[in-house]
């Protein structure tokens, strides 16, 4: 006779079996659930996935190609200005990656440490890289460094390969070979020595001494910059001579009483004002390296001018009333290199 419960109780083993993904079972009151074991790819495999990742970043930095190394990051870093394929080329030009070696190593908290060496250049290199999946692929998580360049430059603009920075304190790099110059116009009055440098490490990078020097351009430029201003200043007839060091300026009334006739104003330099002018020695201030100074010139800035005192027209040289002498001096020159137009200000002396 046909048993219904007996042939359901025969197929039940069988319908499980078949489904070969949950096995159900009721135990004092319990449910266990487990899966069958699976077929994904082991640790050696995601391992071998996260290296040929390293792999290929590397791979893409030593071809010079910014925008490919950059797809292999986790996260874009804050500023890619120097993560650019003319970047690299400066860099590979100077000693770029070569030699490279990838291996995985160890996996901790869903993350690979993957081992890399490399050369760079003449150095030899070895960087542990680490790598995580990002939306079901493998991602480097950091495959660039923060440089600080602050120390020594100021405000001064600066490059690295060329490409100036929009701030001048940090640079964010990929590994590979760096020279750091003044961006614009000033490169050709401000030199930084020989800085240079390499990123082989992403964690800590020692940026090279930058020591600002004017160089002989720029020390010329700078005597032209004080002579065209100071011959724009004697060259005014007027009170006002236009320039911002207050001894070219007369006042409208004299301590005398004697009343400046406007537009008869006479400027000259002594002789040895005139060869002071042109033997002045700047320097860059230190503190802030764009800007270059040179100590007061010696000799006077002889004021002539006609005015009216009682009544009557008067002529001649205004006397300093300080020193008694009938001429003034000059202040220090201050001048901006980093301004194309070398503009001139005047300070204490």
């Amino acid at each position: 006779m046909w048993d219904a419960g007996s042939e359901k109780r025969r197929r039940r083993p069988l319908l499980a079996i078949a489904a070969g993904v949950l096995v159900v079972a009721l135990a004092a009151g319990g449910i266990w659930v487990w899966k069958t074991k699976g077929s994904g790819p082991g640790p050696e495999a995601s391992g071998d996935a996260a290296a040929r990742v390293v792999t290929d970043f590397l791979d893409a930095v030593a071809a010079g190609d910014a925008t490919t190394a950059m797809g292999f990051l986790a996260e874009k870093p804050d500023s890619t200005e120097l993560l650019t394929d003319d970047v690299l080329a400066a860099s590979n030009a100077a000693g770029g990656l070569t030699n490279i070696d990838v291996a995985p190593g160890a996996f901790t908290d869903d993350t690979w440490h993957v081992k890399a060496s490399f050369r760079l250049g003449s150095a030899g290199v070895d960087q542990v890289f680490e790598v995580t999946q990002q939306r079901g692929t493998w991602a480097v998580v950091t495959g660039t460094a923060t440089v600080d360049l602050s120390g020594g430059a100021g405000t001064l603009p600066l490059a690295v390969n060329g490409q100036a920075l929009s701030d001048s304190s940090t640079a964010v790099l990929f590994p590979g070979s760096y020279s750091i110059t003044v961006a614009g116009d000033a490169a050709k009055y401000i030199a930084l020595g020989t800085a240079t440098f390499q990123v082989t490490s992403l964690e800590a990078v020692t940026p090279p001494t930058i020591s600002p020097q004017l160089t002989a351009e720029g020390a010329a430029a700078f005597r032209r910059a004080v002579r065209s201003a100071v011959d724009a200043c004697v060259a005014s007839p007027n009170r006002e001579s236009g320039c911002n060091d207050p001894v070219f300026d007369i006042p409208e009334v004299l301590s005398n009483g004697t009343v400046v006739t406007e537009g008869t104003v006479e400027r000259t330099l002594s002789p040895e004002l005139d060869a002071a002018l042109d033997a002045l020695e700047p320097r860059l201030y230190k503190t802030n390296p764009g800007m270059a100074f040179a100590a007061a010139p010696d000799g006077l800035l002889h004021l002539a001018i006609t005015g009216v005192l009682d009544g009557v027209t008067v002529q001649g040289l205004i006397q300093d009333g300080n020193t008694g002498a009938l001429g003034f001096e000059l202040h220090t020159p201050v001048v901006d290199m980093t301004n194309p137009a070398l503009p001139v200000t005047w300070t204490g002396r």
